[in-house]
């Protein structure tokens, strides 16, 4: 059994009584949405992620600074997978190897940038590296979200969910 403060309880029974269903199977249902959405019923010791991947294309920007100076690079990349968490990065050898050094270590952080939408509404996210795949031409970049300002956060939701 749940404990759930009065104001929760309240909303969850205005919302039973508009929808016909009891409070306990309202809330039963939110639960296993949650659950599904954030795909945490498939966990396994190889997922790295807790929220579920959508595979995606979307072109982006890397913005790399250079630790020693104020300085830095962009380089383009392509976003092959996201969740509400990370995403993976395609990016070419030719446009990292130069590099690669001064943005993947795991304290290392950068911008990317992009737009979910032909729209052109721009979002930003600071990122972390978690992981980096070299494969014959490109390297896969997996990060973890470390920074999101909220409009680009409020996109990201709308898009993935």
């Amino acid at each position: 059994m749940i404990e759930v403060g009065h104001s929760t309880y309240m909303a969850l029974d205005v919302l039973a009584r508009k929808s016909g269903e009891t409070i306990e199977s309202l809330a039963e249902s939110i639960i296993e949405k949650f659950i599904n959405t954030t795909n945490l019923q498939h966990l396994s010791a190889e997922e790295r992620r807790l929220f579920r991947r959508e595979c995606i294309a979307l072109p982006a920007v890397m913005y790399i600074k250079d630790r020693d100076k104020n300085a830095g690079w962009y380089r383009v990349a392509k976003i092959v997978n996201m969740s509400l968490s990370g995403m993976c990065l395609q990016v070419e050898k030719k446009n990292l190897q130069d590099i690669i050094g001064k943005c993947c270590a795991p304290e290392d952080e950068f911008e990317v940038l992009f737009s979910f939408t032909d729209a052109g509404v721009p979002a930003t996210f600071k990122c972390a590296p978690c992981r980096i795949e070299e494969k014959q031409n490109e390297f896969l970049i997996g990060v973890r979200f470390t920074k999101t300002d909220p409009g680009s956060h409020s996109l990201m939701q709308r898009y993935l969910m």
